[in-house]
């Protein structure tokens, strides 16, 4: 990601319309990119295996490679998104502790 590039993160409470957001930001993306912002992850599914890898949920489901490919493909994502801006939208990193 260049020093130039801002990334958003958005984490609005579940229930909160947060799932209108999301739905908009993904049907909208072609033209949200056209404006300089790009969604990284690129989809619901990949925003929330990063999600649970942040906020160490489900371990017995995942393994090592696994989240290291996870969280190798956000920063390849961020680092080849060619806005000047990227949102990562996902309600349930409202939860997370100060470490996570």
């Amino acid at each position: 990601m260049s020093a130039a590039r801002r990334l958003y993160l958005h984490i609005g409470l579940q229930k909160t319309g947060t799932s209108y957001l999301q739905a908009a930001l993904l049907q909208s993306r072609d033209r949200l990119a056209e404006a300089g912002l790009d969604l990284v992850p690129p989809s619901k599914r990949a925003s929330f295996e990063l999600m649970s890898i942040i906020r160490e949920r489900y371990p017995d489901r995942r393994d090592s490679a696994t989240e290291q490919a996870t969280l190798a493909a956000f920063t390849e994502g961020l680092r080849r998104a060619p806005g000047t801006r990227a949102v990562f939208s996902q309600e349930s990193l409202a939860a997370c502790s100060p470490r996570q």
